[in-house]
């Protein structure tokens, strides 16, 4: 008799992060996801006191993912927070159900929007924040601050389908935006 597949902790959490991605994290439910993973809901509650440990799981996972993505994305901007913003946006652009999860999203996060885009104790902000030349730590905080309210409305009017500029216009638009906010 053939012994049977050892359901893991891991394999749980992927099936439920690939259907988070596919589909967003209302799929997320204790039969969808052992449908996803080929088992009886059984070993999820197992592994899992609950499916809202589960789904915290989940969302962790999803900052992880855009946390490799921005460590994978490229760098060449001069411009402070240029990077970033092409980089946020994109993955709006690629992953629109993990983005909906991590910073647009009603979900209960265990970290803020701040630390999902900072990276965690990968800085990304922060080194950004070291690149603004000429101006106090406060007003490059401003800077970040407001350039990052103009970053965000781009990538949800790409969620919405109403985004139709270049990567290279888009970079144009932040630079601008940019230096219009160091002038002020």
């Amino acid at each position: 008799m053939a012994r049977k597949q050892t359901i893991t902790k891991e394999m749980i959490s992927e099936s439920a992060l690939a259907l988070a991605s596919e589909e967003g994290l209302e799929a997320v439910t204790a039969r969808r996801v052992a449908a996803k993973a080929g088992c009886s809901t059984q070993p999820i509650f197992r592994a899992y006191e609950n499916m809202e440990d589960l789904v915290k799981d989940v969302i962790h996972m999803a900052g992880e993912v855009f946390s490799e993505y921005y460590d994978n994305a490229p760098k060449d901007s001069p411009v402070p927070f240029v990077d970033l913003g092409i980089t946020y946006i994109n993955f709006a652009r690629e992953q629109e159900k993990l983005f909906t999860i991590l910073f647009v999203s009603h979900y209960k996060k265990e970290v803020s929007t701040y630390e999902f885009i900072n990276g965690g104790d990968k800085m990304f902000v922060l080194k950004e924040l070291r690149k603004v030349d000429g101006v106090p730590a406060q007003k490059a905080g401003a800077i970040f601050s407001n350039f990052w309210t103009y970053v965000h409305g781009l990538a949800c009017m790409v969620l919405n389908g109403d985004f139709d500029l270049t990567e290279d216009e888009t970079r144009e638009s932040l630079k601008n935006i940019y230096e219009a906010l160091k002038k002020a």
